[in-house]
């Protein structure tokens, strides 16, 4: 029997977008795929993250996104596993994993600007080295890429060497925590701007304080809630929100759970989401799930995932962003946006992706 191995160890305690996709697949692909056997790679934290009868797990002790998985995890694993196919699901392609290797690139980024993701400082440049050497690996040796969006797939197909040949789309869907979580009561008074997501240069959380700045600037009444830690990007943030006049209008939510998360998207106006890039955009179909209307940028995948249910504009166009987050003032338009939300969220299943990655899977078993 076909063994697939599968690297599952972003599926831990702590949540992020990686964890989300890898939960999805690998909560999907055995009973879809009775014919295969699955060796999940797992983490301490969560060691049997699946049970299932083609399901085997072995922890690693390498961390999913450091030189240990890059260098040494394969050898590691060969010492006690063998697969005939190798998924890597975090955009790394490491070393000696064997000549039938996916890898899910969820952006490059890395690539092709690491100024939006990259740390300051000295760590930046470890970063930036390290990310660039194992993206590059994957775009250029990996037997097969998955990505989620049309947009990603033009970005990688300029660093492959052949195009799209290798690439194919598997778009994602709802998260299971945001379709299986009840709605909580919106709280529309006092009324809040939502913005969700990691501090990091991408998001354009200055663009964000700026949009709404220019909607709600002298509004006591309404706030900016950024759900994200404290820290220097939040100084900073702090800093802008006093020179645009909002500064008593800022607020910070750290990130808990996702009932907490949820509430926030049921009570909010609406999800400003002004980002630069973006390999896909759960935030948006979160939102949409919820209730919550999206004001987003029309960068990359971002009109992929929003469709016709969310308002565009350019990342840097503070005037257009301010002026859609005021039309949803108006009842009729809040109603339109709520309802298209909704139906774009519930439309946004797993099954095509896990179909495609099966497929995927049995093409190269199969060569």
């Amino acid at each position: 029997m076909t063994t697939v191995a599968l690297d599952a160890r972003y599926v831990r305690e702590k949540p992020s977008g990686i964890g989300t996709v890898v939960a999805a697949l690998i909560s999907r692909l055995p009973a879809r795929a009775p014919d295969l056997d699955f060796l999940l790679v797992t983490h301490p934290a969560r060691p049997a993250p699946v049970a299932a009868p083609n399901v085997r797990c072995v922890v690693a002790p390498y961390v999913p996104d450091g030189p240990g998985t890059m260098f040494a995890l394969g050898r590691w694993l060969r010492e006690r596993a063998r697969w005939d196919v190798f998924h890597s699901t975090f955009s790394l392609l490491p070393h000696d994993l064997g000549p039938r290797t996916v890898v899910t690139l969820h952006d490059v980024m890395w690539l092709d600007d690491p100024s939006l993701v990259r740390s300051s400082g000295a760590w930046g440049i470890f970063e930036s080295t390290f990310y660039r050497h194992g993206m590059a690996r994957a775009a250029r040796h990996a037997s097969a890429l998955l990505v989620p969006s049309a947009a990603t797939r033009d970005a990688a197909t300029r660093w492959t060497g052949d195009g799209a040949a290798r690439i194919t789309v598997t778009p994602w869907g709802l998260p299971d925590a945001s379709r299986t979580s009840p709605a909580p009561r919106p709280r529309r008074d006092p009324r809040y701007v939502l913005v969700v997501g990691k501090s990091a240069p991408y998001k354009n959380h200055d663009g964000a304080v700026r949009a709404f700045a220019r909607a709600f600037r002298g509004d006591a009444s309404t706030s900016l809630v950024l759900v994200q830690r404290e820290g220097d990007g939040a100084r900073a943030l702090r800093e802008l929100s006093r020179a645009e006049g909002v500064g008593d209008q800022l607020r910070f939510v750290p990130a808990s759970d996702d009932a907490a998360l949820s509430s926030l998207y049921a009570g909010a106006h609406a999800l400003l989401h002004p980002s630069r890039c973006e390999g896909f955009g759960f935030p948006l179909l979160e939102a949409m799930a919820l209730g919550c209307p999206v004001v987003s940028s029309s960068a990359t995948s971002l009109p992929e995932v929003g469709g016709d249910a969310a308002l565009y504009a350019a990342p840097d166009d503070a005037v257009t962003l301010a002026r859609h987050l005021r039309a949803l003032l108006d009842p009729d338009v809040r109603r339109l946006h709520v309802e298209r939300g909704r139906a774009r969220a519930e439309a946004a299943r797993w099954d095509g992706c896990v179909e495609s990655t099966l497929g995927v899977y049995r093409r190269l078993a199969a060569s």
